[in-house]
């Protein structure tokens, strides 16, 4: 019951924030799109936290894999990392058909049990 009660509110979150990004992605800021997601990982997860390993950023592309996921470990802790996917389907919400010539792509997350969150957006020429 807690699963999908927390699912449903990051969900209508996500959805939010979907919303927000949309029409930003349409008005001509396409080209910078993968550029912010560089400069917000570096600043949240920056290199001396050693979450992430960038792995192509520039050219329209954003690629990375973050290795220590904040929310997957809080999960654990409290004893709940079932909840942790709700963070991952919030991502793949908030960033999946934003434009069409803009790709979200993910393969793998920690909160799904894989070794890594595997992150790539990048432009479609």
């Amino acid at each position: 019951e807690a699963l999908q009660i927390v699912h449903g509110y990051v969900e209508r979150l996500a959805r939010t924030s979907h919303n927000s990004l949309h029409p930003a992605a349409h008005t001509g800021a396409l080209p910078p799109v993968p550029g912010v997601f560089v400069k917000s990982t570096r600043s949240v997860f920056g290199p001396a936290r050693a979450l992430i390993k960038e792995l192509q950023v520039g050219n329209g592309i954003w690629r990375v894999d973050m290795m220590k996921c904040p929310y997957h470990d809080t999960c654990v802790a409290y004893g709940c990392p079932e909840l942790c996917c709700c963070f991952c389907d919030s991502d793949d919400i908030s960033y999946t058909g934003l434009h069409p010539k803009l790709v979200w792509h993910r393969t793998k997350t920690l909160g799904r049990g894989d070794d890594r969150c595997d992150f790539c957006m990048k432009i479609m020429k």
